[in-house]
């Protein structure tokens, strides 16, 4: 198995689960850490692929890079040695699957149904007229664009609804926060943050908590996407809903071993379903799943590069008056 990073915690819940599945089935798992670096990764397996000595029976790649290592599961593939990728799509599985007989698939978890969720959990949150952040991962990540589209399909209509945009990090998503405020100009309070993943959600909540505005509110409803880290463990961490995800390196070592012991057929996509976690706040309900919820689309793009935030216009509410018009590009060194 080839992660991206061995330090982040979904990857480690990851591991885990394969090393569980891999044991069910009296199979060996061995585990390469890419370090975020996809050349890294692809030198680590086409070593692999290419060993006379410790070739593996299968590879279940979670890719560190957006190209899914083509040439890699192609040397695999014609090498007798099983692939399976995890998370986002690929466009030469069918053919590899067309040439080979060994088992090539993807398992994935349902993004849009993740960012469904999402919508009917702030439905049942916030009251009418609310303002609410939405905290959108990178522009350029496709997990970020499907979760999004179906938060569009379920999100509440009777609030306004405010999109910036960040990396994946908790910084970021700070930053984000932070550049917001200061350009806004505007004493609009901020009555929930959804965030498509838990580090952004919470790196929301930090820098609205330093503001002089949010000192001392403990009404904020903060959601997040998954996957880790997730309170009620401490109050820096508490969030009041999120979205489980199971692992996906379990089911796809769960469908490759079987198939290349018994030639059992795998679909070449394997999509797992999200489930709701919800963690009521202290001073609300319970947040109960509501199906009825269509709106407009609201957006604020901002977009973070490296050591400098580049806030660029467009900025309109949920009724498509002017926000925050005509901003020129401004770019904010560190510090």
């Amino acid at each position: 198995m080839s992660v991206k990073s061995a330090n982040d915690c979904y990857q480690q819940s990851q591991i885990t689960s394969a090393q569980e599945a891999a044991a069910r089935h009296g199979g060996e798992l061995t585990v390469l850490d890419a370090g975020n670096d996809s050349i890294r990764q692809s030198q680590q397996l086409l070593d692999l692929v290419q060993s006379k000595t410790g070739r593996p029976d299968a590879i279940v790649l979670d890719p560190a890079g957006s190209t899914g290592l083509p040439h890699v599961a192609k040397a695999a593939a014609s090498s007798g040695i099983g692939w399976a990728i995890l998370g986002g799509q690929v466009d030469y599985l069918a053919e590899l699957r067309d040439e080979f007989s060994t088992p090539v698939f993807s398992v994935a978890i349902d993004e849009i149904e993740i960012g469904k969720i999402q919508g009917r959990q702030l439905a049942a949150a916030v009251f009418e007229g609310a303002h609410v952040l939405y905290m959108h991962g990178p522009h350029s990540s496709r997990i970020a664009h499907l979760r999004a589209t179906g938060f569009q399909e379920t999100k509440p209509t009777n609030c306004e609804i405010r999109t910036l945009v960040s990396q994946w990090t908790k910084a970021s998503a700070a930053r984000s926060v932070d550049l917001w405020i200061w350009l806004s100009k505007v004493e609009t309070r901020i009555s929930a943050v959804l965030g498509q993943s838990n580090l952004v959600a919470l790196g929301a909540r930090e820098a609205l908590r330093k503001n002089y505005m949010y000192q001392g509110q403990q009404d904020l409803v903060f959601i997040g996407g998954g996957p880790t880290p997730v309170g009620p463990t401490t109050n820096d961490e508490f969030l009041d809903a999120t979205i489980l995800l199971p692992s996906t390196a379990g089911l796809a070592i769960d469908a490759l071993i079987p198939a290349l012991k018994n030639g059992d057929e795998t679909p070449e996509s394997i999509l797992v379903a999200p489930h709701s976690g919800e963690m009521p706040h202290p001073s609300l309900p319970a947040i109960a799943l509501s199906e009825n919820a269509e709106s407009e689309v609201a957006c604020f793009d901002s977009f973070l590069l490296n050591d400098e935030q580049v806030v660029k216009d467009f900025c309109t509410d949920s009724d498509h008056s002017v926000f925050a018009a005509d901003l020129d590009v401004h770019k904010i060194g560190k510090g």
